[in-house]
């Protein structure tokens, strides 16, 4: 049974509850005989804490992806946008070439709105916890060849080639969707910020009980101060080169 003065101490504590102070929580008394009430009511007190604290986390992860779609998406948007009305332009002349050219950069534009879609709704997912991964035996090899494939026309156009050093006998379990992902994503940053006579190396190899997958470009590099930012989302070392470069 709670005193009177425990049931002030209760009431003060929810006091400063409702008032936004979730850590608020009781002291232990020395009577055994409420110590268990005590004990159940601040363990009520973290339920309620690590619940509200899940609600902010979700709502904040709502208004940032909310923000990066409206970041990222607005550029390749504009750009179709311009391009379309250009070509509906009824008192613009365009000559059969300049107007296949122009269908055809508005094309390419849209596809790489596609992607950017198809990456925030990866990100939501990941940020959700909710993306599941296969994990099967497959030949990581098999995939960088497969994506060096993929990316051997974009490696022309830039003049950029692409060689692979790849032990056929490593093998991982992994998703090979996701896997595909990664090594897209790496080769293709590096062909953007690299230009000729650069090279793009794809290498796999074994390292005692793991795989290693490396890229290594001859691009400008990333400043060693810079270096620790890695990994953070939507990161752009050089904001001047971002929307020239993509990505």
């Amino acid at each position: 049974r709670l005193t009177g003065r425990q049931l002030s101490k209760v009431d003060r504590v929810l006091r400063l509850m409702a008032s936004g102070d979730l850590s608020a929580r009781m002291s232990l008394p020395v009577d055994p005989d409420t110590a268990g009430v005590v004990l159940s009511f601040n363990r009520m007190a973290e339920k309620v804490e690590e619940t509200v604290q899940k609600l902010r986390r979700s709502d904040e992860i709502r208004r940032q992806l909310l923000a990066d779609v409206t970041h990222e998406l607005n550029t390749p948007l504009t750009s179709v946008l311009g391009y379309l009305e250009t070509l509906c332009m009824d008192d613009m002349p365009l000559s059969a070439e300049r107007r296949q050219n122009l269908t055809r950069i508005a094309y390419e534009e849209a596809v790489n709105l596609r992607a950017l879609i198809e990456d925030l709704t990866t990100l939501s997912r990941l940020d959700a916890e909710g993306l599941p991964l296969e994990r099967v035996p497959l030949a990581l090899g098999g995939i960088v060849e497969r994506v060096v494939r993929r990316l051997s026309q974009i490696a022309e156009k830039r003049a950029v080639p692409i060689r692979t050093e790849i032990d056929p006998k490593v093998e991982v379990r992994g998703d090979p969707q996701r896997l595909d992902q990664v090594v897209r994503n790496l080769v293709e940053n590096a062909l953007r910020h690299t230009t000729p006579p650069g090279d793009v190396t794809v290498s796999v190899r074994r390292a005692g009980e793991s795989a290693i997958l490396e890229v290594r470009d001859r691009g400008a590099g990333i400043p060693p101060e810079e270096l620790a930012r890695i990994g953070q989302r939507f990161l752009r070392i050089d904001r001047s080169r971002a929307r020239h470069t993509g990505g």
